[in-house]
């Protein structure tokens, strides 16, 4: 799934789906739902996406675990953010529930919900808030704490917020890292993210040429069924259609 390789993982995804519900074990139905609705959310599925999440909300509150709350809770408010008009309560109320669910452990759980915290802030017009949050969640500079195979997503929400607060050394700081970390991976998604990054530096010192060319385009993959969706900025773009 993080190396997007979506048709295998979604294949993977209904068999545990299958076998949980065939055995009863209910426990299990949401990582298998929210992995399933990653996936949906990743190949521009969005609708099913949100109905997966919502599937997986209720079993997470009945199993009383924080963490896996947070985890669904967070997931959805980045649904929410397409399928809702920019700036809605929606998506940052989910995000604030998700990281009061799931606590301050270091936990991967916990350091993702504090993440898609930071996705909806900035989609609410808070960029200030960007850098302590994300930077807390991945324990300093490094993102030590953060999936290594989406890091280059978070690198560019802190180019973005740089960009936002006018820190142009640090956004550019932010893109370059998002840069290497995303070549040495080679993951579409990820080469999108820092791809952006730089885009927005130029855009903001006005060289709309430069923004244009480095603006990635939605595509197919050998990996990924129908569309492909890039994760987008939510501070450069609005809800999908």
């Amino acid at each position: 799934m993080f190396l997007e390789n979506y048709i295998t993982a979604e294949r993977h995804v209904d068999r545990g789906l299958e076998i949980a519900r065939r055995t009863g074990q209910l426990y299990l139905l949401p990582q298998f739902l929210l992995c399933k609705a990653y996936i949906h959310f990743s190949t521009c599925r969005i609708a099913t996406a949100l109905e997966l999440a919502d599937e997986a909300e209720p079993i997470t509150r009945a199993l009383g675990s924080g963490e896996l709350l947070g985890l669904a809770l967070a997931f959805r408010s980045q649904i929410l953010m397409q399928t809702r008009p920019p700036g809605d309560p929606g998506a940052l109320a989910a995000a604030e529930e998700a990281v009061a669910a799931a606590g301050k452990s270091d936990s991967w759980w916990a350091s993702l919900a504090w993440c898609m915290l930071v996705y909806a802030a900035l989609g609410a017009g808070d960029p200030h808030r960007v850098q302590e949050v994300l930077l807390q969640a991945g324990g300093g500079d490094e993102l030590r704490r953060l999936q290594p195979s989406v890091r280059p997503n978070f690198l560019e929400l802190l180019a973005t917020a740089a960009v936002a607060t006018g820190k142009m050394e640090e956004a550019e700081k932010w893109a370059e890292r998002a840069h290497q970390e995303a070549e040495q991976l080679g993951l579409p998604a990820q080469r999108g993210a820092a791809l952006r990054s730089h885009a927005q530096i130029a855009a903001r010192r006005g060289d709309t040429a430069a923004a244009a060319r480095l603006s990635p385009r939605p595509r197919r993959t050998a990996h990924s069924p129908g569309r492909y969706c890039a994760r987008r900025s939510p501070c450069c773009s609005g809800p999908l259609s």
